[in-house]
């Protein structure tokens, strides 16, 4: 499986794409699902966390 970091700048639907989801949709929901964000709230999240700790 690919190491995908939040830094990446790779697109969700790349990301999606390399973890061999067809469905856009369905990676969405699965990643919410799991981590309790969609992927671009978790994105920019993690960003903003990464300014105010530096």
């Amino acid at each position: 499986m690919p190491k995908i970091t939040v830094l990446d700048e790779a697109t969700i639907n790349q990301i999606a794409a390399s973890l061999s989801f067809t469905d856009n949709h369905n990676f969405m929901k699965a990643f919410k699902k799991i981590v309790g964000f969609t992927p671009t709230e978790y994105r920019n999240a993690y960003s903003k966390r990464l300014l105010y700790d530096k």
